[in-house]
């Protein structure tokens, strides 16, 4: 069942950035797991880049991919980030494209993890507390989605 909905909801955000102009937005690119991991592991690599968390605080507040911002955090701040790619990410793409695209049509080099969490962690990859430390917990907005075992699955 949870693959299903990952590929239903996969199909449904690409139909939106497919017709995204049609509604005035940018279309905007998307970045893999691979190249998001090369980034993340290759701090200080170039070009510059700021990840942000377009999830819910009950979200964010269990785990991020490390080294990522919160969405408030970014929007209080967007102006040290203008010569950086913003590359946002939240459960499975969704939300994440429409902030890439609302910062996008702001004149920002912006890029959607549409992979986002779930992708990370099916990936195998770390998660961070946004204090910083390692967890194994995810929130993954609804156990309709599948993470591997490895990861402790919140969804309250």
């Amino acid at each position: 069942m949870s693959q299903i909905l990952q590929r239903l909801s996969g199909v449904s955000i690409r139909i939106w950035r497919r017709f995204s102009s049609l509604f005035g937005k940018p279309v905007v690119p998307t970045i893999t797991t691979e190249e998001l991991a090369t980034l993340v592991q290759s701090p200080g690599s170039e070009p510059r880049f700021v990840l942000v968390d377009a999830r819910a605080p009950a979200e964010w507040n269990v785990s991020v991919i490390p080294g990522a911002l919160t969405s408030e955090d970014f929007e209080s701040r967007a102006e040290e980030f203008r010569q950086c790619r913003v590359i946002a990410y939240c459960t499975i793409g969704g939300r994440s494209l429409v902030f890439a695209q609302k910062w996008a049509a702001q004149g920002f080099d912006a890029a959607n993890y549409q992979d986002s969490i779930i992708g990370w962690c099916q990936a195998g990859l770390s998660l961070a507390t946004m204090d910083g430390e390692s967890t194994n917990r995810v929130h993954t907005w609804s156990s309709a989605f599948e993470v591997p075992e490895s990861y402790d699955q919140v969804t309250e």
